[in-house]
């Protein structure tokens, strides 16, 4: 497999093709950019207690599964 950049073009492949960027709009976008506004700070502590409160759901819902379907056997 081969591959070319803009300024060193290979002729002889299978596949041609051929990205053009319009780079000076490209640039005008990206001035326009905003900075996301922070909604609220998060810290690890934060995402600790959210992974550990998930983990306890997910626990208690496949004990509570596991008990339903042993009432049905």
């Amino acid at each position: 497999m081969v591959a070319d950049d803009p300024d060193n073009k290979i002729d002889l492949k299978v596949f041609h093709n051929e990205i053009i960027n319009d780079h000076l709009g490209v640039k005008a976008e990206e001035t326009a950019y905003k900075e996301l506004p922070v909604v609220r700070q998060i810290d690890s502590d934060m995402i600790m207690a959210n992974y550990l409160s998930i983990k306890k759901d997910i626990e208690l819902i496949i004990i509570k599964e596991l008990k339903s379907k042993e009432l049905s056997e």
